[in-house]
């Protein structure tokens, strides 16, 4: 029974750390039967006991979606290189899709919870799938699985929209795991498929520009600022071996995503205010409005809506995510090293105050800030409900960060930039290429 269930368990050291976490909730529950109200043991410590269970359940879903993949362990997959492990067979640290035992782990975790959970009997199962579902986007991207990676994340993004509905959030869940074990399978045999390439080449010399290490020799060879004048290409994900920033299709998917994530979490944020404090989420049908409910309220009726007006405020706050946004746009391009032609001084001096050639880097992050200052006060005088103003926001912000050009290697390429030398050369030490 140790061996089996010690297939899909984590470390022990994450075991003890959870159950440490559960005893100290519990026993304080315990104390508060004799010393403490029984209105404030309901209130916060029900919650607590559950919270940590299920943050357990959640982690535990991304162990068992990561843990277990060749793609994610560079030692294992070196392993399989050595044996002859093909995706038919079973992987021997351990399968990657949910076994009986995780149905175990399951029941300790519904057990923990009783008896009076705050929050519905089922959440730890749907927090669990949840996890695990997490876990595998990142290993469908390791592998470059991009069907199945869109699906489960629009999917994960509906369940959470249905968490009030145990029935419903299960249905969507049972119809993503049929999408995910198509993924888990087209994954390792992509992961197969690379391990066979790098065998065969494994006596072969290949100096790929992509790679990390040659740039860093090319860097010893050359020296300021030859290295500099060398495009260098994204080296990971969907931007692998390509030229350009990022495909037209992965950036309008992406920004759709994130902005259908917000609205799902903000939904979720909006039931949960709408609970008395003193009730519990055990039955959250009685107590929450439906999607229904809320979607109706807000389009047909918007002057009475029921989202909190403190949240035309929380509108002006994505300003804040939108300038990080932005300046990670920038710095993507400029990397420290490509700066302006002339400085700010110097262009009122000649009248060249627009260089096309190289302002054009500033379209992006300008128009990532323009959308929070135009939408928020623009959503706020037509009244539209932020609930639906603000994922709208998101999704412009992350289309004008990742679609709007230009080509980011002919920018650096072709633009009129000022090659700054940068602070990690050390002026003692003097090039390579002037010492040949």
């Amino acid at each position: 029974m140790k061996n089996w269930m010690r297939v899909v368990l984590p470390p022990g050291s994450w075991i003890a750390v959870f159950i440490l976490m559960y005893l100290v909730v519990v026993g304080f529950m315990w104390l508060t039967d004799f010393v403490g109200p029984q209105g404030w043991k309901n209130q916060f410590l029900f919650t607590a006991r559950d919270g940590v269970v299920l943050f357990g359940a959640f982690v535990y879903g991304c162990f068992r979606s990561t843990y277990f993949h060749p793609a994610c362990h560079s030692e294992y997959s070196d392993f399989l290189k050595q044996t002859a492990w093909t995706p038919e067979k079973p992987l021997p640290l351990g399968p990657v899709n949910l076994v009986w035992q995780d149905a175990v782990v399951l029941l300790f975790l519904l057990a923990a919870i009783w008896p009076e959970p705050f929050f519905h009997p089922l959440a730890p199962l749907f927090t669990m799938i949840l996890g695990y579902f997490i876990g595998l986007l990142f290993v469908f991207q390791f592998c470059h699985v991009w069907k199945q990676l869109y699906i489960l994340a629009f999917g994960c993004g509906t369940a959470v929209l249905f968490w009030s509905n145990p029935l419903g959030a299960f249905l969507i869940l049972a119809a993503l795991y049929v999408v995910a074990c198509r993924g888990v399978k087209e994954s390792l045999t992509e992961t197969h498929r690379t391990m066979l390439r790098e065998a065969i080449s494994t006596n072969k010399i290949h100096l790929e520009p992509d790679k990390p290490f040659v740039q860093d020799i090319m860097k010893r060879l050359t020296g300021w600022p030859f290295d500099s004048l060398v495009a260098r290409k994204p080296t990971f994900g969907f931007m692998r071996d390509r030229l350009t920033s990022i495909p037209r299709v992965h950036g309008i998917l992406i920004s759709l995503l994130v902005g259908w994530s917000v609205f799902s979490i903000a939904f979720m944020i909006l039931q949960i205010s709408e609970v008395d404090r003193n009730d519990s989420l055990s039955f959250l049908t009685d107590h929450v409005p439906t999607v229904g409910e809320v979607l109706q309220q807000e389009l047909l009726h918007p002057g009475q809506s029921i989202v909190n007006e403190d949240s035309d405020f929380a509108l002006m706050l994505l300003t804040i995510p939108g300038f990080f946004l932005s300046l990670f746009r920038l710095s993507s391009y400029c990397e420290g090293h490509y700066h302006p032609p002339i400085n700010l001084w110097g262009r009122f001096q000649t009248f060249r105050w627009i260089i096309p050639e190289y302002d054009k880097v500033f379209i992006s992050p300008i128009a990532i800030l323009l959308v929070p200052a135009i939408f928020s006060p623009a959503s706020y005088y037509i009244g539209i409900s932020p609930l639906f103003t603000g994922p709208l926001m998101v999704t412009l912000m992350f289309l004008a960060a990742l679609l709007i050009g230009p080509n980011r290697v002919e920018w650096q390429l072709t633009a009129p930039c000022r090659l700054a030398r940068p602070p990690k050369y050390s002026k003692r030490e003097p090039n390579a290429f002037v010492e040949l």
